[in-house]
C-alpha cells in the first residue's frame, strides 16, 4: 500500500555493517536509551541477533502495536476486498479451460480429472502488500449437474453430502464473527456441525485465522483461543474442512470482516453456490 507518511531512507555501502548503521542513523538522533525495536514473527533469527550486537533492544510485537495490525482501517479492508475477489474470480475462470482439469492434480502431475472427482483449490496472492487466501472445492465443468429427481452414484452422494456439511459448518462460524465473541466460539461453531454429522475426527484444523499484511496471522480461531474476544475491523477467514484419507476432501474458505453485532461482511464477493458453481 502506498505510504501516506514521510519516509526517512538511511544510505549505506556495502561494506558496512548494516545493523550500527541503521542503530548510527538520524532516524535514532537525540535518542538517549536503548532504541527498543518491535518484530514479528517472522523475522530472521540471524537479523534480531544483529541488531541486539548494534545496541538494539529487540522485542515481539505486544499490547496496543500487535492489536493495530488486527483492527482493518477502511482503506485496508478496501485493498483486502480487492485482492481476495480477485483471486477468487480467476479460480471461477480457470474451471471453464480443459488445461484446469487436466495434468495438474497428484504429485507426479499424471493424474487425469474423472468426471465425479472433486478438485480442491486453496490459493492467494498479495495486492499493495495484503494477503488473499480462499478455498473453494468443486466438480469438473464436464460433469453436468444432474437434474433433481436424478439417480446418483453411491460416490457422488456421498461427495455431495459432505459438501453440504462443510458449508453449514462454514454458515454456522460465519454467525459467530461478531464483537465480543470469542475467538473459540467460531471455531466450536463449525466443529459442532461437523461432529454432529459424524465426521468430527476428519476435521483436523482450526477453522480460521486473521489475515490482512499476512495470509495467517493473529488472532487465530481455534477452539482453545477462549481468551481473545473479536473485534469490529478485525478480519478472518473461515475455512472447516472434512479430509477423507485415500477417499476426497472439501474445503470451503472465505474472508470476513466483523461489523459489531451484524453479520460480519463478505470480502470474497461471494460465497460458493454449489459444488458446480465455486
Amino acid at each position: 500500500m502506498p505510504f501516506t507518511e514521510e519516509l526517512q531512507i538511511v544510505p549505506r555501502e556495502e561494506h558496512w555493517d548494516p545493523y550500527s548503521t541503521h542503530q548510527q542513523s538520524d532516524v535514532f538522533l537525540g535518542v538517549n536509551r536503548v532504541p527498543c525495536l518491535m518484530v514479528d514473527e517472522e523475522m530472521r533469527d540471524f537479523i534480531q541477533r544483529g541488531l541486539s550486537s548494534a545496541g538494539f533492544y529487540v522485542i515481539g510485537l505486544r499490547g496496543r502495536v500487535g492489536e493495530a495490525r488486527q483492527i482493518k482501517t477502511a482503506r485496508e479492508v478496501g485493498i483486502l476486498r480487492a485482492v481476495n475477489t480477485g483471486t477468487m474470480e480467476a479460480v471461477r475462470q480457470m474451471r471453464k479451460y480443459e488445461d484446469a482439469s487436466n495434468p495438474h492434480g497428484g504429485t507426479d502431475g499424471e493424474k487425469v480429472l474423472e468426471p465425479e472427482t472433486f478438485v480442491l483449490i486453496d490459493v492467494g496472492g498479495h495486492l499493495y502488500g495484503y494477503s488473499s487466501d480462499i478455498c473453494r472445492t468443486f466438480l469438473p465443468p464436464f460433469l453436468e449437474k444432474p437434474l433433481k429427481d436424478a439417480s446418483l452414484s453411491p460416490n457422488l452422494e456421498e461427495k455431495l453430502k459432505v459438501w453440504d456439511i462443510v458449508f453449514e459448518a462454514q454458515t454456522q462460524s460465519i454467525h459467530r464473527m461478531k464483537e465480543n465473541l470469542t475467538a473459540a466460539s467460531v471455531d466450536i461453531a463449525a466443529r459442532n456441525v461437523i461432529t454432529e454429522a459424524g465426521y468430527g475426527e476428519t476435521f483436523t484444523h482450526r477453522v480460521g485465522h486473521g489475515i490482512g499484511i499476512k495470509a495467517h496471522e493473529s488472532p487465530y480461531l481455534s477452539k482453545g483461543n477462549t481468551n481473545t474476544l473479536l473485534k469490529t475491523g478485525m478480519t478472518f477467514t473461515s475455512e472447516p474442512g472434512i479430509y477423507l484419507v485415500n477417499k476426497f476432501g472439501v474445503r470451503h474458505e472465505d474472508i470476513l470482516l466483523v461489523q459489531g453485532n451484524e453479520e460480519p461482511q463478505l470480502l470474497t464477493g461471494r460465497r460458493a453456490l454449489g459444488p458446480w458453481d465455486p
